[in-house]
């Protein structure tokens, strides 16, 4: 009972301590669903990044379903991004199996390279206050 009590009370401690604030004020961001389709059809298991504008830029994740749609996250899940103009980059790994030995491959990209890079990619989407929605079109 006693050792309960103790380990109750140092979780919640460290809960208290996890959730402390911050004096920085968080961006606003704008909810945003992105569409990942390639020869037709949606790419399911795709990262798309959207890197914020501006010299704190912030970045926003999304991983896509199987509909090849993700809701963007920046702060607290699928909140959305940044309004602004965002460079946006799109990869899609296969980490393959382990071998007999354990072994695992050599990671595989399965989109072209030049929606990996931020310096390549052509994608740039225009992220308004409001409900936003893009569809990417992968060659």
């Amino acid at each position: 009972m006693r050792y309960s009590i103790c380990l109750t009370f140092l979780c919640s401690a460290a809960l208290v301590g996890c959730s402390g604030g911050t004096s920085e004020k968080l961006p606003q961001v704008a909810p945003t669903k992105v569409k990942v389709m390639q020869k037709g059809s949606p790419v399911e298991g795709a990262t798309v990044t959207f890197h914020g504008p501006g010299e704190n830029a912030k970045m926003a994740f999304g991983l896509t379903d199987a509909s090849g749609t993700c809701e963007l996250t920046t702060f607290k899940n699928g909140d959305g991004v940044v309004p602004g103009k965002n460079a946006v980059t799109v990869s899609k790994i296969d980490a393959g199996e382990a071998n007999a030995s354990g072994v695992m491959p050599k990671p595989k990209e399965l989109l072209p390279k030049k929606y990996q890079d931020l310096g390549t990619s052509p994608l740039v989407f225009d992220v308004t206050d409001g409900q936003n929605e893009f569809t990417i079109e992968i060659e």
